[in-house]
């Protein structure tokens, strides 16, 4: 459940309901994000992890660690942290900016940095002409983007029409932006809206044909649709355009697996570097083969490496035909892994739908047929751009 994204989206969830006055469910929340930071060793500065940013910082905040929170900041200050302008103006920082220590540890900081940025606009390199567009930069992780709201109000208020409002809010402002389009279409596709996540994705891919996460989005949404053919061809696109991506080598596999090409798909998976990517694939084109002992004696392996998250195991189980290690795997992951809101139409997951047990799942996570009836998701999109510009908007 706990990783950089889910943090984020909590963090700024246990502030918000702090600020209505809700300081029993803000704590309890914040005590949640607290034992994630001892669970992972990040309570003292472990360094500038590029995602994590000041995420432990605020969580040290929120639980109302003072004086860990400024040894934190004094760690920072020494190893000359660079990305701490939320800190400057987040309104989450406003009564931490107002002790006297914060408040001198950061002017120092900003000095040091304004020193570093004249040296390197001294440098008259054209990348860094300007950089006022760090500072910029610097400033949006300082509040919610339109990705935090949407989960905020998915995954908080229930509202999924309100959580796609900030995706189309945020798309007035940046209309060429794919990455946006592709966060819509991932909330289609938690609702069981195939047809809406490829009307969205194939927008995408007008509009960035040239950006290898867009098509293999288009791939996914392909593939919830059993389009294999199509599925097929968005992957090779996003493979041809980014080959060294492990990912994006696994499911072009798995669609090929799906149709029909099984010695095209273990030639795919060969070829991908990491071990337990290129594992799990080879694992069920070994058993599409009918090498059901090569199949199994790889698969013992990669469970004991513990490679992957607990719904890839499940589906990887669901596609060899192990129905009931694939349930209890299911189970698992329906606990911590958000990616299970999708399993209604996930491709890699047919061979369960004729279960007994596939219906009560699905009405467990909320994503039966009976539960999605109804549901109507339909982003307004402008017209494709000429132009592609692909941000990293929400990320």
């Amino acid at each position: 459940m706990w990783h950089t994204e889910t943090l984020e989206t909590f963090a700024w969830k246990a502030w918000l309901l702090a600020e209505r006055g809700e300081r029993d469910r803000a704590a309890d929340l914040a005590d949640e994000m607290m034992q994630a930071l001892r669970d992972k060793e990040l309570t003292e500065w472990s360094g500038s992890h590029k995602l994590l940013y000041d995420l432990p910082l605020m969580i040290l905040l929120l639980n109302g660690e003072e004086r860990q929170a400024l040894d934190w900041l004094a760690d920072a200050e020494q190893a000359r942290w660079l990305f701490f302008q939320p800190l400057l103006t987040s309104p989450m920082y406003a009564e931490f900016r107002e002790l006297p220590e914060a408040a001198a540890t950061l002017e120092r900081m900003t000095a040091w940095r304004t020193r570093v940025l004249d040296e390197v606009l001294a440098m008259g390199l054209p990348e860094v002409e300007n950089p006022d567009l760090l500072l910029d930069y610097m400033a949006a992780q300082a509040r919610p983007s339109h990705h935090d709201r949407a989960r905020i109000a998915l995954h908080f208020d229930d509202d999924p029409a309100g959580a796609l409002g900030h995706y189309e809010n945020a798309l007035r402002k940046d209309p060429d932006n794919a990455r946006i389009i592709q966060q819509a279409a991932d909330l289609a596709l938690e609702f069981g809206l195939v047809d809406e996540a490829i009307r969205l994705l194939e927008h995408a891919a007008a509009v960035a044909p040239d950006d290898a996460d867009t098509h293999s989005s288009l791939s996914l949404a392909y593939g919830h649709a059993k389009r294999w053919p199509e599925a097929v061809a968005s992957a090779r696109r996003a493979v041809e355009l980014q080959p060294d991506a492990g990912f994006f080598q696994r499911w072009l596999g798995q669609m090929l697996l799906m149709n029909g090409e099984a010695h095209e798909a273990e030639d795919v998976f060969s070829q991908i570097r990491n071990e337990g990517q290129r594992n799990m694939g080879l694992i069920m084109a070994y058993h599409a083969l009918g090498r059901i002992d090569e199949s199994d004696a790889l698969l013992s392996e990669w469970l004991e490496s513990a490679w992957g998250p607990s719904f890839f195991v499940a589906y990887v189980l669901a596609f060899r035909g192990d129905k009931d290690p694939a349930f209890e795997w299911l189970e698992k992951a329906a606990a911590t892994e958000r990616i299970v809101n999708t399993a209604a139409t996930f491709p890699m997951l047919l061979n369960l739908h004729d279960d007994p047990r596939w219906l009560p799942f699905l009405e467990r996570i909320g994503k039966s047929p009976e539960q999605l009836a109804g549901i109507e998701l339909k982003l307004s999109l402008p017209p494709p751009a000429t132009s592609q510009r692909v941000s990293q908007a929400g990320e």
